[in-house]
C-alpha cells in the first residue's frame, strides 16, 4: 500500500491452477449429491417446453 492506495491485484498462472484444481475437487465430491432430476437444461428449446408444460398443469 502506498499513499492509502493499495496495490493492483495480481494473480499468477500457478495461483489460478490451484484454484481451479480446488473448485474441480469440490465439484467432483459434490456431484454424488446431486439429483438427475433436479438439472435443468439452459437450452432455450428446453426451458420453453418445461415453462409451457407447467403453465398448463403437466409435467
Amino acid at each position: 500500500q502506498r499513499n492509502g492506495v493499495p496495490e493492483p491485484h495480481r494473480q499468477t498462472k500457478a495461483q489460478t491452477h490451484l484454484i481451479e484444481a480446488s473448485n474441480s475437487s469440490i465439484r467432483d465430491n459434490l456431484a454424488r449429491f446431486n439429483r438427475r432430476s433436479k438439472r435443468f437444461s439452459k437450452s432455450h428449446h428446453m426451458l420453453h417446453a418445461i415453462s409451457t408444460s407447467s403453465s398448463t398443469g403437466t409435467a
